[in-house]
C-alpha cells in the first residue's frame, strides 16, 4: 500500500546507504544450476562509494565467473526495505579482503585472512528499490485507517528507483 513507485532519480549512493543504514544481514538470491532460486543470510561487509555490497564467502561457493543475483535488506522497526539486484563478481584481491577482515570472519576462516578458501563476492548494482514507510507504530495504523477511509494509499511511505 505504498504510493507508486517514483521514477529512478539519481540519488547516488547516498540514499542507499541511509536506507541501508547499519543493517548488515540480508538474504542473498542467486539461481541455482537446475534453475531454482536460493536464498541464503550473508553479511554486509562494506557498502562502497560507488554504491557497490561487498560479501565475503568461501571459494566453493562460487559456481560462476558472473552471475545474476538479487540482495535484500529489511527493517521492521524502522519499516524499511531495500532490494539491490544485479550482478555478482568474485573477486580474490588479497589487499581487498584485508580491508574487510573482521572478527565475524575467523569462525569460517580460522586461517585468517591469507586463506587461500576465501573469496570476496561484489554486486554491481542494475536495479535499486525501496520502500520507505513510517517507523512509528501508531503513525502506520492512523495510514492504513487513512487509506481504507480514502480508497487509496494515504501517507503509506515512499516507493521508488535509486541510481548508483
Amino acid at each position: 500500500m505504498y504510493r507508486q513507485p517514483t521514477p529512478a532519480v539519481n540519488h547516488g549512493t547516498q540514499k542507499l546507504k541511509d536506507l541501508v543504514g547499519s543493517l548488515r544481514t540480508c538474504m542473498f538470491t542467486e539461481v541455482q544450476a537446475n534453475g531454482h532460486l536460493q536464498s541464503k543470510p550473508m553479511t554486509l561487509l562494506e557498502l562502497d562509494d560507488d554504491g557497490v555490497p561487498w560479501f565475503m564467502t568461501s571459494l566453493e561457493f562460487i559456481q560462476h565467473a558472473d552471475w545474476p543475483v538479487n540482495i535484500s535488506f529489511s527493517d521492521e522497526g524502522s519499516n524499511t526495505y531495500v532490494s539491490i539486484s544485479g550482478t555478482a563478481q568474485a573477486v580474490q584481491d588479497r589487499d581487498r579482503i584485508h580491508e574487510l577482515w573482521g572478527l565475524y570472519a575467523r569462525p569460517f576462516f580460522p586461517e585468517g585472512p591469507d586463506s587461500p578458501d576465501i573469496v570476496l563476492i561484489k554486486v554491481l548494482p542494475q536495479q535499486v528499490e525501496y520502500w520507505d514507510g513510517p517507523s512509528n507504530a501508531l503513525t502506520r495504523s492512523a495510514s492504513m485507517l487513512a487509506s481504507v477511509v480514502a480508497g487509496r494509499p494515504v501517507g503509506m511511505g515512499e516507493h521508488g528507483f535509486i541510481r548508483t
